[in-house]
C-alpha cells in the first residue's frame, strides 16, 4: 500500500510541471523536495533514497552539472560520484577519509588551518622532485619574479630569555656514510658572483650584545687515527686563475675606541704555515718569547724563540798542552794544523777538539781572531800563521824572525783578525809553520776567537 502511495505521488510530481515545494511523507515540505522517514518499517523496507546505479560513468555536458549517481563497477573506484560540469568527483567514504594531512600523532583528518598536521609521504612544492621529505622547486617555466625557493622569517615577539631559531636542523641518522648538517651546492650557471653562504648579523645597540657571524662547535674528537677540522676551506685547482684566498679576514676598528680588532686569533698547541703542496713550510711556536729573543729556524721547518746572543756562534779555544811544530816550509800549503784542544766557550758546539776544526752551523759572516806566542826561539827564519777555509787559504801573517840571543824578545808572535763568510757546513782551520818552535798550553798566549756577526 505504501509503495503504491509513493508511486502515485512521484508519478504525479514528475508528470506535471509545478513550481510548488514537494513533500514525501509530509504535507508541509520546507524545501523544494523534502522526504521524511517513516517511523515504522515493514519487512524489507528502509528509510533513505537509492541513487541510480551505473556500471560506467556517463559523459554528460555542462547542462547536467550537479548530477549524482552511484558507480557499482568499472575502471574507477566504486562509490558515489557527482558531476561538477567538467568531470566526476568521487564522494565515497574512502575518498573522504583519506585526507592529505592528519592531526599530529593521529589518523584523524585535519579540518582547519590552525591544527598541527602531519603526513607520511614526501611533499613537493613547485615541481616533481620526491627525493626529500620536503622538496621545493622553482622551475624554468615559473615567472621570473619568483626568485626565492624558500624564505623563513621568525618574527617571534617574546622578550623571554629563550633562544629563537629561523632554522633548527638535526641529523640523528646512523648511517655509515658521511653525515651532513647542511650541504649547499651552487651551480656554475650565471655570470654574477657566486656565493655559497651569505650571513649578515646586526647589532642590537646594546652594550652587552655579542655578535658571532658563524659559531661552529665540533665537540670532543675521539678517533685516534682521525683528522678533524673545526673549519676547512679549499679553493681553486691546478687550472685556477685570479687571486684566491682560502681565508680572507678583515677586522675594522672604530676610530673612537681603543678596543682591539684581530684579523686572526688562533689558540692551540701548534701553529703551522705550509706551502700549496704541503711539502714545506714552518711550524711556529705557540709560546711568547722573552724580551730580546729572536725567532729562529732549526733547518727542519721548526721555529723557536732564542736569545739573540745564544743564537750566534761564539767560540774561544786554546792550546791545552805543549805543542811543537816540525816543519820549516815557507809554503802555506805545508803549514801544520794547530791542535787547539780546549774550547771552554762554544755556544753551539761547532768546534771539534779532535779534528781541530770549526764547522759553521749557519750561513753568515764571522769575525775570526787568532794569536800564538812561542817559547824562546834561537834562530833566524821565516814564520807564518794562516787561516784556512776548507783547503783554501783566506788569511796569512808571514814575516822574518830575528834572533836576539835567547831572550824574551826571541819569541815568535803572530796574530790575525779577519771577517770570513761561511756557508752552513763549511769549516775553518788554523795553521802555522816554523822550525821546531814550541808553544805552551796557555789560554793567555795561544788562543783563537770566533764570533758570528
Amino acid at each position: 500500500m505504501f509503495n503504491s502511495y509513493y508511486s502515485i505521488v512521484i508519478g504525479t510530481f514528475f508528470s506535471s510541471i509545478s513550481f510548488a515545494q514537494v513533500g514525501i511523507g509530509t504535507s508541509t515540505p520546507t524545501s523544494d523536495l523534502e522526504i521524511v522517514s517513516k517511523t515504522t518499517l515493514g519487512p524489507g523496507e528502509f528509510n533513505g533514497i537509492i541513487i541510480p546505479k551505473v556500471a560506467v560513468l556517463p559523459t554528460p555536458t555542462t547542462g547536467q552539472k550537479g548530477l549524482i549517481l552511484y558507480l557499482e563497477s568499472g575502471t574507477d573506484s566504486e562509490g558515489f560520484y557527482f558531476f561538477n560540469g567538467s568531470s566526476f568527483q568521487n564522494l565515497s567514504d574512502n575518498a573522504i577519509n583519506t585526507p592529505a594531512f592528519y592531526k599530529i600523532g593521529t589518523f584523524v583528518p585535519a579540518t582547519n588551518t590552525t591544527e598541527n598536521v602531519q603526513r607520511e609521504g614526501n611533499i613537493n612544492i613547485g615541481g616533481s622532485l620526491s627525493t626529500g621529505k620536503l622538496n621545493i622547486e622553482i622551475e624554468s617555466t615559473d615567472p621570473v619574479a619568483t626568485r626565492t625557493a624558500l624564505r623563513i622569517d621568525n618574527s617571534n615577539v617574546s622578550t623571554s630569555f629563550t633562544a629563537t631559531y629561523a632554522i633548527y636542523s638535526e641529523n640523528t641518522s646512523s648511517t655509515t656514510g658521511n653525515k651532513y648538517g647542511i650541504k649547499n651546492d651552487v651551480s656554475s650557471d650565471g655570470i654574477g658572483d657566486h656565493i655559497g653562504i651569505e650571513n649578515k648579523v646586526y647589532d642590537s645597540g646594546s652594550a652587552t650584545t655579542s655578535l658571532t657571524g658563524i659559531n661552529n662547535d665540533v665537540g670532543t674528537t675521539n678517533g685516534t687515527s682521525s683528522i678533524n677540522y673545526g673549519l676547512r676551506s679549499e679553493i681553486g685547482s691546478a687550472n685556477s686563475r685570479g687571486t684566491n684566498y682560502a681565508i680572507y679576514a678583515y677586522a675594522q676598528h672604530g676610530t673612537t675606541t681603543t678596543d682591539p680588532s684581530y684579523s686572526g686569533y688562533f689558540r692551540g698547541d701548534r701553529f703551522a704555515i705550509r706551502n700549496e703542496e704541503d711539502s714545506d713550510g714552518y711550524e711556529m711556536p705557540t709560546l711568547s718569547g722573552t724580551a730580546g729573543q729572536v725567532l729562529t729556524i732549526d733547518g727542519t721547518g721548526v721555529a723557536n724563540w732564542e736569545d739573540l746572543e745564544a743564537n750566534k756562534s761564539i767560540v774561544r779555544g786554546h792550546l791545552g798542552t805543549l805543542w811543537q811544530s816540525s816543519t820549516g816550509s815557507s809554503n802555506p800549503g805545508d803549514y801544520l794544523k794547530i791542535p787547539f784542544d780546549h774550547d771552554p766557550i762554544d755556544t753551539k758546539n761547532e768546534f771539534d777538539t779532535t779534528t781541530n776544526r770549526f764547522t759553521a752551523a749557519q750561513t753568515g759572516y764571522y769575525m775570526v781572531s787568532i794569536q800564538v806566542s812561542s817559547n824562546d826561539f834561537d834562530g833566524d827564519s821565516t814564520h807564518g800563521l794562516a787561516i784556512y777555509k776548507g783547503v783554501s787559504l783566506v788569511s796569512l801573517d808571514l814575516k822574518q824572525h830575528t834572533n836576539f840571543g835567547s831572550t824574551s824578545q826571541d819569541r815568535i808572535n803572530r796574530s790575525l783578525t779577519d771577517i770570513i763568510h761561511l756557508n752552513a757546513g763549511e769549516f775553518l782551520e788554523f795553521r802555522f809553520n816554523d822550525n821546531f818552535a814550541t808553544f805552551d798550553g796557555s789560554s793567555e798566549k795561544n788562543y783563537f776567537t770566533i764570533y758570528q756577526l
